[in-house]
């Protein structure tokens, strides 16, 4: 998800501005991904649509579907972590590892955060996480990852990808972040994206441990 500011582009001027962003957080899992975009309070959004949007197997925005197999998945197309946050769950409560910032690059973007919630509400700018924390048990329906930039003067990429506890990949989700000039803006003055996890009746529920997911921004 993502709002605009409607400033014109000034002729002329290029973005050459990169980096790397990448998160870690620890739950049970089989993922899907969920992105979308906001309007204006002063005006309606270019389109309806996505923002980050899965492209991997039977990954759809905001379906529910389950990601396919690791086998699907490319690791090493992404760069390396360059952020990390941390948590953990268990069967039963586990004590929170906290978060540690490994470094923030100059980029297209300022970078806002990243949580783990058991819901999201779409409907606030920017999206609200719903009952944050950091220890899921096996009977919750789903854990979310939510992450949130700002001021994002270009178009991007996305990703997460979703590690078993024994360090295997599952899958992954990615997605395109759009440029704002394609839409008659400077800039979006946030964007949001998110990966979700079903737990409570999934397979995954049987495996408690330190499952953990990595958020790429480039």
């Amino acid at each position: 998800m993502k709002s605009q500011n409607p400033n014109p582009r000034t002729k002329g001027e290029i973005w050459f501005l990169i980096a790397v962003i990448a998160l870690l957080a620890v739950f049970a899992i089989a993922p899907w991904s969920t992105g979308q975009r906001a309007a204006a309070s002063d005006g309606p959004a270019p389109f309806v649509g996505h923002g980050v949007q899965a492209d991997v197997g039977n990954v759809v925005a905001q379906t529910g579907s389950a990601l396919e197999p690791a086998e699907q998945s490319d690791p090493t197309s992404t760069p390396q972590p360059v952020f990390r946050w941390q948590g953990e769950s268990r069967h039963s409560a586990g004590a929170a590892l906290g978060s540690t910032p490994l470094s923030l690059t100059g980029s297209y973007y300022q970078w806002g955060y990243a949580k783990t919630c058991h819901d999201i509400d779409w409907s606030t700018s920017p999206p609200t996480c719903i009952g944050e924390t950091n220890t899921f048990y096996c009977d919750d329906e789903a854990m979310y990852n939510l992450g949130v930039i700002y001021n994002v003067t270009q178009g991007g990429y996305a990703r997460v990808e979703v590690y078993m506890p024994d360090g295997t990949l599952l899958g992954y989700c990615e997605g395109e972040i759009e440029d704002p000039y394609d839409y008659g803006y400077d800039y979006w003055s946030w964007y949001a994206f998110s990966c979700g996890v079903p737990i409570a009746g999934s397979q995954t529920a049987e495996h408690p441990g330190q499952w953990h997911s990595n958020f790429y921004v480039w």
